[in-house]
């Protein structure tokens, strides 16, 4: 008698293991997609800490006063040690050292937005 497996048995087991693959790349998919996000949420509040730090310490230039809209480099923050060039250099990150934070002060709320140019108004 012949010893191995007949190709029934084969095509059976190469079937069950495209099924299990089907059914799990979605699920890894979707894994994949929110860690990119959460990375890129994460690389946002880094961008936005190292600006408040920024604007804190450069109060002279920055005095927050209502209704006032600041542009930081985001060069400069690299430059001036508030932030690595590393959270910039992620695979999936959308940011880049010639991109501003644009700060806008609105009472006792500060919104944040990264954007390729900017205008200041104070």
């Amino acid at each position: 008698m012949k010893k191995g497996f007949t190709v029934v048995e084969m095509v059976a087991v190469i079937t069950i293991i495209a099924l299990i693959c089907l059914l799990a790349f979605p699920s890894i998919s979707n894994r994949i997609k929110k860690a990119k996000e959460d990375i890129s949420e994460v690389d946002f509040k880094l961008i936005v800490t190292a600006s408040d730090l920024y604007i804190d310490e450069h109060n002279d230039n920055y005095p927050k006063k209502d209704k006032d809209v600041y542009c930081i480099a985001i060069q400069d923050l690299v430059s001036d040690g508030k932030l690595s060039s590393d959270v910039l250099s992620t695979s999936n990150n959308k940011y880049t050292l010639s991109d501003y934070v644009k700060t806008t002060i609105n009472g006792k709320e500060t919104n944040y937005e990264i954007v390729k140019t900017c205008e200041e108004n104070r």
